[in-house]
């Protein structure tokens, strides 16, 4: 785990894997700005080695507590990191937090009876104290999950039943509280608006919902075709805004494609289906466009933006996923409040971006 600057420069890290160990998570900031990271891992010399762990870490990336569970004694590799679907959509299936010094993580687990025979999936949720304690450990019942955040100690899971006949289990983003009980959900509406948000991408911003996905219904205003879709609800998942941009072609990414700048106007970024481009967009507080920036990457790489923060100075940083032939990697962009892509010489001279017109 590193801490970057804004220019991309590593100031420290943090060496996650240690002591034989082989640890799949994230790092997680609490409300009260204190630093986390929050997973699970296996050893190199045995197959059945899952602990659940934390960290907590100080500013110069310092182990204050830690927190390691027992054994899971159940068959598996580890939670699933990634999902790529057909719509183009790149995501964890993991999610964690730590609210009052309690740790909460929910995650796809990969069930398997050898290192190389696959089960299938299960979902599982649990909860631990720093001290040891531990209050959940159990399985979800849910039929698939493609997405998944908390908000302090309540979990939303998108994609979780598609039985038409069950009416306690949401079928398109589930609210569910501390201790894993449902609360309320969002629906399908595959009867009416033909909207199918089944792997959505999206998360809390302030009081409101923001998420994006492939936008089916023929009626959104935008791209008249099949094309990446805006939406955005209250707490109570009433929809406030929906649409589809205008530019064709575009697909979903990354766990939460929204940032906030610091004036309170939203970024939204998406995917080309070629993975050549991406764009960039920036609206108001009530979704009205301010500007709208495509860039094309020069290099070979198929790119998916998959993580983005908003910057000190009101612009924003992307994060983008890059593959080719077995080769991955990740490469940082920062932009301005306009939407000027900002980089140093040295990385200008490694892989430059070029910026259509502004709409």
């Amino acid at each position: 785990m590193y801490r970057l600057s804004e220019n991309g420069e590593i100031i420290d890290s943090f060496d996650v894997n240690f002591s034989n160990r082989y640890y799949f998570g994230r790092p997680y900031l609490s409300l009260d700005k204190r630093l986390y990271y929050i997973g699970m891992y296996g050893t190199t010399d045995a197959f059945y080695t899952q602990r659940y762990a934390a960290f907590e870490l100080n500013k110069n990336l310092d182990i204050i507590r830690s927190f390691e569970s027992p054994l899971i004694f159940r068959p598996g590799k580890g939670f699933n990191s990634i999902a790529f679907t057909s719509d183009g959509s790149l995501g964890p299936l993991f999610d964690a937090c730590v609210y009052n010094d309690t740790i909460f993580m929910y995650g796809r687990y990969l069930m398997v009876d050898s290192p190389s025979v696959m089960l299938g999936n299960t979902q599982y949720y649990f909860k631990a104290h720093f001290n040891g304690t531990i209050y959940e450990d159990a399985e979800m019942p849910y039929d698939w999950a493609y997405n998944c955040f908390f908000k302090e100690n309540n979990l939303y899971v998108q994609g979780s039943c598609f039985d038409p006949t069950d009416v306690e289990r949401p079928k398109a983003v589930g609210w569910y509280n501390y201790r894993g009980d449902w609360i309320k959900g969002w629906d399908f509406d595959n009867s009416t608006s033909g909207e199918f948000p089944w792997g959505a991408c999206g998360g809390f911003i302030g009081k409101r919902l923001f998420f994006s996905y492939l936008g089916r219904d023929p009626n959104l205003s935008g791209c008249p075709s099949l094309n990446v879709a805006i939406d955005v609800r209250d707490f109570d998942f009433k929809p406030l805004h929906r649409f589809k941009i205008s530019q064709c072609d575009y697909l979903y990414s990354g766990k939460m494609p929204f940032a906030m700048a610091r004036d309170g106007s939203i970024y939204f970024r998406a995917v080309h289906k070629s993975y050549k481009k991406f764009i960039l967009q920036k609206y108001g507080r009530d979704m009205e466009l301010i500007w709208s920036r495509e860039f094309e990457v020069d290099n070979d790489f198929f790119t998916v933006p998959f993580e983005m923060v908003p910057s000190a100075d009101g612009g924003v940083l992307m994060g983008c996923y890059q593959e080719l032939n077995n080769v991955r990697r990740v490469h940082l962009y920062k932009f301005s409040p306009n939407g000027d892509p900002v980089v140093s010489a040295q990385e200008a001279a490694y892989e430059p971006l070029r910026a259509e017109p502004s709409v």
